[in-house]
C-alpha cells in the first residue's frame, strides 16, 4: 500500500525498453514526472516482477494486492493514477468492492486488465467492458511497458 522503487525484481526479465535511464531518453530528458501505475495482482512473485519491470521502464509503481486494497491505496494517493493494471481474476472475488468504486477512486485512469483467464472467457462473463485493453499472463510481463507506450502513456 506503498510507493515502492525496487532496485530488482524477484526475477529478472529483460524489458522492452531497458533500464530507467534508457527509458528516460526515449520519453524526455526528466524522470521527475513519472507517470503512476497502481498494480492490482494477487500473486505477490508477478506483483513484484511488474512494479520491478515498470520501474526499470520509468514508471512509479503502487501495489495492492487486492480490490479493497487498490481502494484504500487510490483513496490515500494524493497524486495522479495514471494506470491501473489490474488482474480481471479478482473481479471474481467474494467481498470484493464494486469496480466502479476503485475507478471512481483512481479519477479516470486508464485501466489495463491481465489475466491467466482468455479475454473471450472474461467477456462472456461480464468481466471486461467492451474494448478493454487486455494483456494476458504471464506475457504482461514482456509486455506491459509497450503497451502503456501504445496508450501513449509513456513514464513522463
Amino acid at each position: 500500500m506503498r510507493l515502492r522503487t525496487h532496485e530488482k525484481a524477484m526475477m529478472e526479465p529483460a524489458p522492452a525498453t531497458g533500464s530507467p535511464s534508457q527509458a528516460a531518453g526515449f520519453w524526455g530528458p526528466s524522470m521527475t514526472a513519472r507517470r503512476t501505475v497502481l498494480v492490482v495482482e494477487d500473486e505477490p512473485p508477478v506483483r513484484a516482477t511488474l512494479v520491478g519491470v515498470l520501474d526499470r521502464c520509468g514508471y512509479a509503481a503502487l501495489e495492492a494486492s487486492s480490490l479493497v486494497e487498490a481502494l484504500e491505496v487510490a483513496l490515500s494517493h494524493s497524486g495522479q493514477l495514471d494506470v491501473v493494471l489490474l488482474d480481471a481474476g479478482l473481479l471474481l472475488s467474494a467481498g470484493a468492492p464494486p469496480l466502479d468504486a476503485l475507478l471512481a477512486a483512481c479519477r479516470g485512469a486508464q485501466v489495463v486488465y491481465c489475466s491467466g483467464y482468455d479475454q473471450e472467457e472474461l467477456e462472456s462473463w461480464g468481466l471486461l467492458p467492451p474494448g478493454a485493453v487486455f494483456l494476458s499472463k504471464p506475457e504482461v510481463v514482456r509486455t506491459i511497458c509497450g503497451a502503456l507506450r501504445r496508450l501513449a502513456l509513456g513514464p513522463s
